[in-house]
């Protein structure tokens, strides 16, 4: 995992996105699968459009997540240096990849002590249980929120933030 380069990273990030959204609309219950489809396809399409939050080919990510309270991060394969993950994280409303302990590293820095995310992708949700995330009940929060403590053990209980994000699907947040 490393620190997102435009020009190296932008179309394959805009890739790994795109699979991303179809891969949570072909893992919804298959009662819901068509309608989260069809949200899916409408939110990527927004999102890549010419003044999307992605745009084509990802060309609006450098706008949209660099800066001094946002990031992005993307992992890539060891052998081609292809893009295969990504993760933007801002304060406030951020995505999460725990491979990278620069990400932690930028969090802390900025106060936080909390990392929340929220996924409706099945797999990332095994993913991110794996590496020490647990759900939130639904007396804790309204949604599929994960929390992890960034210091110390865990966290005693932590509360998400109000309001989820609606760009993006995670969230980082102080104490």
């Amino acid at each position: 995992v490393r620190p997102f380069v435009p020009s190296a990273h932008a179309a394959g990030a805009a890739r790994v996105w795109a699979a991303g959204l179809a891969h949570t609309a072909e893992s919804a219950p298959w009662l819901l699968r068509p309608l989260v489809r069809r949200l899916m396809d409408s939110y990527g399409a927004k999102a890549l459009a010419v003044d999307g939050d992605v745009g084509p080919e990802g060309a609006n990510l450098e706008k949209r997540w660099q800066g001094e309270q946002k990031a992005m991060f993307v992992a890539c394969a060891r052998d081609t240096g292809d893009v295969v993950g990504l993760c933007g994280v801002k304060v406030g409303c951020s995505e999460h990849d725990e491979a990278s302990p620069d990400l932690h590293r930028w969090a802390v820095e900025r106060g936080a002590r909390t990392m929340y995310l929220v996924t409706g992708n099945a797999a990332a949700v095994r993913f991110y249980e794996r590496r020490g995330y647990r759900k939130l009940s639904w007396t804790q929060a309204v949604g599929p929120w994960m929390a992890k403590s960034l210091i110390g053990g865990e966290a005693a209980t932590p509360t998400p933030p109000r309001e989820p994000p609606m760009e993006a699907p995670t969230a980082v947040s102080p104490a």
